[in-house]
């Protein structure tokens, strides 16, 4: 423990009189804990006493709703020193477990699409796709990792840290925490995009540079074929009335091939999914 607490300091990731503090607790029920070596579930599990990680529970949470207020708006504002303030934690019940978490990020609205088949666990997978948007942004380069644990037993927590890319490569080079994305780089194909930056065009075109040249194909193969899909579904199910609007429809083909995980498909893909999950199976109020 010491070994790990002197080197969180010497990383910034903490103050010494934190690592200290928690050295001091640990020391009042095992004092003998301060000088073992840990194994990977061990330190998984004490990072977020140091306060450089956010835990999401496995296990039964016995309220989801009040649960996710705990973490964003108590954990999250803690690991980032106040850089992110989550305020109006909401949770927006839908049908068959499709529900809306809402909250205000720095006084800014924020959804997150989210899926409950019961009230007592939270929805870890929608979390992870989701994180980078507490992540402190701006000129602050620390996100919200999660660690991929060599062996996951159970119901485990999924722990975050937040940290530099710098950090987490050294957390993964002396102490064997692996971190999901840290050494993925995406060889890029082609020319760069033409369309205006930051459009949803220029987005699409710049994804397409990731793709395999049989990726592409059958992407193509498959954009080709959806708006007589489409046409068939509306004729089938609701003859005479349009559900999508061209536009929605890009919006729809795009988020369903977007893998890569760009700044607007990343937090766009999960809802975009879910509609067109509802268009398949006919549950046209939704859209």
């Amino acid at each position: 423990m010491r070994t790990v607490a002197d080197r969180l300091t010497s990383l910034g990731m903490v103050t010494p009189e934190k690592a200290a503090a928690v050295l001091a607790g640990i020391a009042e029920w095992n004092a003998e804990h301060l000088d073992e070596d840990l194994d990977e579930r061990d330190l998984i599990g004490w990072l977020p006493e140091f306060g450089v990680a956010i835990s999401v529970h496995g296990e039964d949470v016995d309220f989801v709703e009040d649960y996710y207020r705990y973490v964003l708006e108590e954990e999250v504002a803690a690991v980032t020193g106040g850089a992110v303030v989550v305020s109006d934690v909401a949770l927006l019940r839908g049908e068959s477990g499709f529900d809306k978490l809402h909250f205000r990020r720095n006084g800014e609205s924020v959804w997150w699409y989210m899926e409950h088949l019961s009230e007592d666990y939270a929805d870890q997978g929608a979390v992870m796709e989701q994180i980078g948007d507490v992540d402190p942004g701006g000129d602050d380069p620390r996100t919200f990792r999660l660690i991929e644990r060599s062996e996951k037993v159970g119901c485990d927590d999924d722990v975050y840290v937040l940290a530099t890319p710098e950090q987490a490569m050294t957390l993964r080079d002396e102490f064997g925490l692996d971190f999901y994305d840290l050494d993925v780089a995406f060889p890029l194909r082609g020319a760069a995009p033409t369309a205006e930056p930051e459009t949803v065009e220029w987005y699409m075109q710049d994804d397409r540079r990731t793709m395999t040249e049989p990726a592409r194909a059958f992407l193509d193969l498959w954009l080709s074929e959806m708006d007589s899909a489409l046409s068939a579904w509306r004729v089938r199910f609701l003859p005479g009335i349009s559900l999508l609007t061209s536009h929605s429809a890009r919006w729809l083909r795009w988020n369903r091939w977007s893998l890569r995980g760009s700044p607007v498909g990343r937090r766009w893909r999960r809802r975009l999914m879910i509609r067109l999950w509802w268009v398949r199976s006919g549950m046209s109020a939704r859209l």
